[in-house]
C-alpha cells in the first residue's frame, strides 16, 4: 500500500509552532480510496476520497496555483 507524506509548517493550520505533516494513501479494499490523515493530531478526522475526487482535488490545488513554467527564448537554445 502506498504512502506519501507532506510536510507543512503547522503554524498555518493549527497554531502551532511546530512542522507537521499529512499522510496520504491508498486505502480501501482494492485501493479504490486516497486517505489523508494528519497523525500527529487525534481530534482531526481522517478524510476519505474516492479516486476521482482525489483528482478534482489535485486539479482544484492546480489551478489555484497555475504553475507557469519559465520559457526559454527559443534564440538561447542551441
Amino acid at each position: 500500500m502506498p504512502v506519501k507524506t507532506v510536510a507543512i509548517d503547522a503554524s498555518l493550520a493549527f497554531n502551532s509552532n511546530t512542522e507537521d505533516c499529512m499522510v496520504l494513501r491508498l486505502s480501501g479494499q482494492f485501493e479504490h480510496l486516497v486517505e489523508i490523515a494528519y497523525p500527529f493530531h487525534e481530534d482531526t478526522p481522517n478524510f476519505r476520497l474516492s479516486i476521482p475526487q482525489a483528482l478534482s482535488l489535485r486539479n482544484a490545488i492546480d489551478d489555484l496555483i497555475k504553475v507557469n513554467f519559465i520559457e526559454v527564448p527559443k534564440e538561447d537554445v542551441k
